[in-house]
């Protein structure tokens, strides 16, 4: 598992993937929760960079 925090929870996606009559590898979680915080990231630089302390859905 990587250093970062672990934001989703790994039944929901298990669930969806599962709805899709396919498995989840092991590394998925840890892939799929870097990419959210790689999101987050970006908002948090788009909402600064326009001066604002809230962040927005066309941020992501």
């Amino acid at each position: 598992m990587s250093d970062v925090e672990m934001l989703l929870v790994g039944t929901k996606v298990r669930q969806k993937l599962k709805e899709a009559d396919l498995r989840m590898g092991g590394e998925v979680l840890d892939q799929l929760n870097a990419e959210v915080h790689r999101l987050i990231e970006r908002a948090i630089e788009r909402a600064t960079a326009n001066a604002r302390r809230t962040v927005r859905g066309h941020d992501m």
